[in-house]
């Protein structure tokens, strides 16, 4: 537990100070389903370039096996992902509610009288649901973001390094009208 005071803590130390074997395994769940979610569109140009093209119908049920089985693998991880952002924001949640109880049990005898305790009582319930929801991929979201651009940027650079090296110029435009 943090010396700091619960009142001063801020939002991310729930994130940086809790389950980081959970938080790791669930960014090794992100780099590799990276992957899987190139690997299809891989697929598709193999299809039209060499199996269609080249009237190979061997390579056509190959690659379409291939596409189909990334596309599931895909999925399963994205769920897999979801749930153990879910996960990992109910376990912060439930640390929060613990240390916000302990914290309310040493508090004087005067607070009790002045606050209503149905506000008590909301504050350890339904008003740190939103946080934990948002807690579960503060620290995944961001980064499976970016990696995923980075991905996608690194494979339209591999098709057309001309044409992948352009777009990152419009990039700056977006991000400042985001």
């Amino acid at each position: 537990k943090s010396t700091m005071r619960l009142t001063k803590r801020p939002l991310f130390y729930w994130v940086l100070n809790r389950f980081r074997g959970l938080q790791f395994v669930l960014l090794l769940v992100i780099l590799i389903s990276l992957f899987f979610r190139v690997y299809p569109l891989e697929m598709q140009r193999q299809i039209i370039n060499v199996a269609i093209n080249l009237k190979m119908i061997d390579k056509l049920y190959l690659y379409c096996g291939l596409y189909m089985g990334a596309v599931l693998v895909a999925g399963l991880l994205k769920y897999l992902t979801n749930t153990m952002q879910a996960v990992l924001g109910e376990k912060i949640l439930v640390g929060m509610r613990q240390e916000i109880y302990q914290h309310v049990l040493q508090l004087p005898l005067p607070f009790f009288r002045r606050s209503q305790a149905g506000t008590r009582i909301s504050s350890v319930t339904a008003e740190l649901n939103a946080i934990a929801n948002f807690l579960g991929s503060a620290l995944t979201l961001p980064i499976a973001a970016f990696l995923t651009f980075l991905t996608f940027l690194g494979f339209m650079i591999y098709l057309n390094p001309t044409l992948g090296l352009l777009s990152i110029i419009i990039y700056p435009f977006e991000l400042t009208v985001i």
